[in-house]
């Protein structure tokens, strides 16, 4: 079972999406916090130190996919894996999310099984980058 030590940063401006997801997180043990867009979840990057960063792309003041642009120019040590979630189906999202640095793009609908699946994985594994079912290298 994944230990406490184990931090995810929901961001999500959908409310009732980052309790859902809140609850799944803390269900498997880990500690969780929250926000309602990417300004707010990059200002609380360095105070919480997440392993897993879980974010919605379609979002105001931040999108997804800028907050993992930023992510990555901060040049921070220890970058969190990030599951990029969106409804959208768009192929050049997902290809420009994975070369940005997410570690995994998720389509709406998904199931709660399914994220915290991947979670799980993303949290104990190195260096493997998953669009929904699949793996890449």
């Amino acid at each position: 079972m994944p230990g406490s030590e184990k931090r995810v940063l929901v961001i999500d401006d959908d409310s009732l999406a980052r309790s859902i997801l809140r609850l799944v997180f803390k269900a498997e043990g880990y500690q969780c916090q929250v926000a309602e867009n990417g300004a707010m979840g990059l200002a609380m990057l360095d105070q919480f130190q997440p392993d897993l960063v879980v974010t919605d792309h379609h979002m105001p003041v931040l999108t997804g996919l800028e907050f993992l642009e930023l992510l990555h120019k901060k040049n921070r040590r220890n970058v969190p894996a990030v599951i990029l979630i969106t409804c959208d189906s768009n192929h050049d999202l997902k290809t420009r999310a994975l070369q940005s640095g997410a570690r995994a793009v998720l389509e709406k609908p998904f199931d709660m099984d399914e994220i915290r699946s991947l979670a799980n994985w993303l949290l104990h594994s190195e260096e493997s980058i998953a669009v929904g079912a699949t793996v890449v290298n």
